[in-house]
């Protein structure tokens, strides 16, 4: 096993599935004055998607000023030590890196392109993050976690070759997969590979989710320490980024680890996700949200293999890119009547049936923790689809109850009608008629409750501009207060069937 300092890092590869584990000794970093705290950590989501998958977040100037500022000066001609993997003086660190790249086609997981060329290392971290779609701070952060390459001020030529701990497993590998016998697959050894088929092998557990061991929106058993006599705990991963982490790292902190956050923990400690935590929030700033960040989802129904499709798109950056992307195995609720999927609060599905034959709304649910394909119950409400001129769309609230929103009322407003969740919906919580018009124009206009926060919107789909068009006002002044407009860059769905936007969190 390779060691330069008390930054190194174990690598293991279980080749059928692309998993790589790394077992990191904590890397030498400075926290921040209001340090961290291991009660902080969250198993279950580590990072946020939005974070994550946001391939633009940085410039090649932002990337070259970072690298600069955490290592301010190189020990370009430190002495040489005693390890016969140290090849002695001059040692280049990694903001003043270069490589001559081969470049690479844009594939099924890295839609974008990249270049060949001189590059240096900031340019190459870009254009691997914008092709792939992966945040450059993630793969800063890999980096540092596998191989202290952005603190590091003699870095050996090791290092580069194993960057990101990518197909660079502990055990030896035979001539016929590592012809130089560095440690690494041939086909990923070079700071390059490293930074591309690592980046891509995120996009491939996010496009390829039942392919790999740990999915997010189910609980999954994750190990302490390869040691399984070390145990572990079952975590329910809440979303795709964090899946990605165990399935590229497949071990949580146990307390030992988290009780000594910027040390060592015990026999039985395993550090790497732990650290990329860490060292995101210490450098980045929070890796996870306080439950304000809202997503636009689309779903599609009637897709054309028979399913639901669901397409999310965050609203931080002006929606600018996706977040999820599922194919749901149930059908779309058959029957008389317009059916309206929705999300409810606590992330399961519902398909909203109105004018159902008995002349009620029937409600099917699916649970969100068997990738919607568990039936949870089916609900005939004993209240009326609310009855009436215009438009007439069903919505679950933040707080789990279901308005029905007409569109176009009688009187020129817009209309919304509550009824209690824990009545069996039987129970009117209250009728409000907001003075705002339905939002005018070409496109259909589908009304939305913001679950972060005491606003509704209407998005307005196929405007004119060819985008999406969000248009919220504030529920706390009865819904008279204009908050924003937005016109999103994402194009609505395009339907083989009905479209209907959601906010999700």
């Amino acid at each position: 096993m390779y060691h330069k300092s008390m930054a190194s890092s174990l690598f293991r590869l279980v080749i059928a599935c692309y998993i790589f584990l790394s077992l990191v000794i904590p890397a030498m970093t400075t926290p921040k004055a209001a340090a961290l705290g291991g009660a902080d950590f969250r198993a279950g989501r580590i990072i946020d998607d939005f974070l994550f998958y946001d391939g633009n977040n940085m410039s090649v100037t932002d990337i070259q000023n970072f690298l600069n500022s955490r290592l301010p000066n190189c020990d370009t001609n430190h002495a040489r030590s005693s390890n016969p993997n140290d090849p002695g003086p001059p040692y280049t660190c990694l903001k003043n890196y270069q490589q001559n790249i081969p470049g690479k086609s844009a594939d099924a997981y890295c839609p974008g392109a990249v270049s060949g060329g001189v590059k240096s290392a900031a340019q190459i971290i870009k254009d691997v993050a914008a092709a792939c779609s992966i945040n450059p701070k993630i793969i800063l952060i890999t980096l540092q976690k596998e191989q202290s390459l952005i603190t590091d001020t003699w870095p050996w030529p090791m290092q580069y070759t194993k960057a990101t701990g990518m197909g660079c497993p502990d055990s030896s590998l035979p001539v016929d997969v590592d012809a130089n016998q560095n440690g690494c697959y041939d086909e990923y050894e070079g700071f390059f590979n490293q930074i591309w088929y690592g980046a891509r092998q995120f996009q491939r557990y996010a496009k390829l989710p039942n392919s790999y061991s740990y999915k997010r929106g189910q609980s999954n058993y994750i190990q302490y320490n390869p040691n399984a006599g070390c145990g572990g705990s079952n975590v329910f991963i809440q979303n795709q980024a964090t899946a990605g982490l165990y399935n590229y790292t497949p071990y949580q902190p146990n307390q030992a680890a988290l009780n000594n956050l910027y040390g060592t923990g015990d026999g039985c400690s395993a550090y790497g996700n732990r650290n990329f935590w860490r060292l995101y929030n210490d450098w980045f700033g929070a890796s996870t949200s306080n439950s304000k960040v809202d997503f636009v989802t689309f779903i599609r129904l009637n897709h054309g293999s028979g399913n639901a499709e669901a397409v999310g798109y965050s609203s931080v950056g002006s929606y600018s890119y996706i977040s999820k992307h599922d194919f749901a195995s149930y059908p779309a609720v058959p029957g008389n009547g317009n059916v309206v999927p929705l999300l409810r609060a606590d992330g399961n599905l519902s398909f909203v049936r109105l004018n159902h034959s008995s002349g009620n709304v029937e409600i099917v649910t699916y649970s969100a923790q068997s990738g919607f394909k568990q039936l949870l119950g089916i609900e005939k409400a004993s209240y009326p689809a609310v009855p009436g001129d215009g438009n007439v769309v069903p919505l679950f609230r933040a707080d789990g109850n279901l308005s029905f929103v007409r569109l176009n009322h009688s009187s020129g407003n817009v209309e919304i009608v509550t009824y209690s969740v824990q009545s069996g919906f039987r129970k009117l919580l209250g009728i409000e008629k907001a003075s705002y018009p339905a939002v005018p124009g070409d496109g259909a206009v589908i009304p939305l409750f913001k679950p972060s926060s005491e606003e509704i919107s209407f998005i307005r789909l196929n405007h004119s501009s060819g985008n999406t068009e969000v248009v919220s006002y504030s529920v706390v002044s009865g819904f008279k207060q204009l908050t924003g407009v937005s016109l999103t860059a994402y194009p609505a769905v395009a339907p083989k069937s009905g479209v209907y936007p959601q906010f999700t969190r």
